[in-house]
């Protein structure tokens, strides 16, 4: 069975041929002068949209390679951690100061993501605008969460 690096890399891959495949399509209606508005529409729609794939699927196999390096150096270190009682209170003050500094952060990026959703003309670019800025406003959360229980 396919692991879900290979999978997204070979949908990347599909979805490149197939974007520069449209275009081709498109090209070659042009080029013979073919004006069918709605046949141009429709391939000029996939088109864009299978562009916009493309390069999510490019990036979520980059991120995908880089949790796999994170989760690698995570593992390294814990297996060296000495398990303590409770974390000392200096600790607990970097920490706050840690999540607080990323609640401003979160909170930029719920605005920054509901902005894009507003002014994003095409309609997967505005769901995706609007599932980030939900996602944000989850991270905001946790972080309130945790500073709750330092």
């Amino acid at each position: 069975m396919e692991n879900i690096k290979d999978i997204v890399k070979k949908a990347s891959e599909i979805e490149s041929k197939a974007a520069y495949d449209y275009f081709f399509g498109l090209s070659r209606i042009a080029s013979y002068g073919i004006s069918v508005k709605e046949l141009r529409d429709i391939i000029n729609k996939v088109a864009v949209e299978t562009i916009i794939h493309k390069h999510l699927m490019r990036g979520l196999l980059e991120a995908i390679e880089e949790l796999d390096k994170m989760n690698q150096s995570i593992s390294d270190i814990e297996e060296r951690k000495v398990e303590k009682e409770e974390i000392p209170e200096e600790f607990k003050t970097l920490f706050k100061r840690f999540l607080e500094r990323h609640l401003v952060i979160e909170k930029d990026m719920v605005t920054i993501y509901k902005t894009l959703a507003e002014k994003a003309d095409h309609p997967l670019i505005k769901a995706l605008a609007e599932k980030l800025s939900e996602n944000e406003k989850e991270h905001h959360r946790y972080f309130a969460e945790l500073i709750e229980k330092l």
